[in-house]
């Protein structure tokens, strides 16, 4: 499996992490961002505050940032969450072992 290792930074939502899903490089003319869509088949981010890693494929990932969230949201909204559990490295390298 391709993986790109990002760094998950503390987001701006309360009892989350997110990483950017897009490269972005400087250009003489400005910058270039790009996807990683065809290159990679995981991101693993590092969340350094919890001190966990996360693996998430990239059918999944948002196509600029992805939020991974370890508390519920303040509006405990529940609908469409990346929940932490479910991305813990070891999690995902279990069910891909199994199956």
């Amino acid at each position: 499996h391709r993986i790109q290792v990002k760094t998950a930074y503390d987001s701006k939502r309360d009892g989350a992490v997110e990483f950017r899903t897009r490269s972005v490089r400087a250009k003489s003319d400005g910058y270039e961002r790009s996807g990683y869509e065809g290159e990679i088949d995981y991101f693993a981010a590092l969340n350094v505050r919890e001190e966990d890693v996360y693996l998430i494929a990239i059918e999944e990932a948002g196509s600029t940032t992805t939020a991974i969230r370890y508390e519920p949201a303040a509006n405990d909204n529940r609908a469409n969450v990346n929940w932490h559990a479910e991305y813990r490295l070891e999690t995902v390298l279990d069910d891909l072992r199994s199956g």
